[in-house]
């Protein structure tokens, strides 16, 4: 599941950019 958090943070970072 930690696989899943990170990659939904990594998804947020990107669109805030």
């Amino acid at each position: 599941m930690k696989s899943f958090s990170f990659f939904v943070f990594f998804l947020f970072s990107f669109f805030k950019i």
